[in-house]
């Protein structure tokens, strides 16, 4: 919203610049004393937005650094978060359980493997045969 007043103040400037350089050329002293006053009340309308935008983040700018200082001084204000219960204590037959599943997934992943690599080797030594 604020480009569009400038874009208009902006524009409203060069107008009115451009009809008193004309009033000027052509001897018309009305036309351009209107044309300048209404070119100084275009510049000053357009130095009081810019004051007020200025004015504003300062305003804004004062108000996040005292939220800073604010934050930083007090760091003890801020609270702790509880400890997360313990898990439940877990019996031996729990962990031979856990120990045994491990175990099978691992042979599992053993079989596998053993049964890939002779494939890959029965494969391997077909193809190589000489006379096929």
């Amino acid at each position: 919203m604020k480009s569009r007043k400038v874009i208009l103040g902006l524009t409203g400037i060069v107008v009115l610049s451009a009809l008193s350089v004309i009033g000027s050329v052509i001897g018309n002293d009305v036309l351009a004393e209107v044309a300048r006053t209404l070119l100084l009340a275009a510049v000053g309308l357009l130095v009081l937005d810019g004051t007020v935008a200025v004015r504003h983040t300062e305003r804004q700018l004062r108000r996040v650094r005292t939220a800073v200082r604010k934050a930083a001084a007090a760091p003890a204000a801020r609270e702790v978060a509880p400890a997360p219960e313990t898990a439940p204590a877990t019996s031996p037959e729990d962990l031979l359980g856990a120990i045994r599943l491990l175990q099978a997934q691992y042979v599992g992943r053993l079989d596998r493997a053993q049964a890939t690599l002779e494939a890959a080797a029965e494969e391997l030594s077909t193809s190589t045969r000489p006379g096929d």
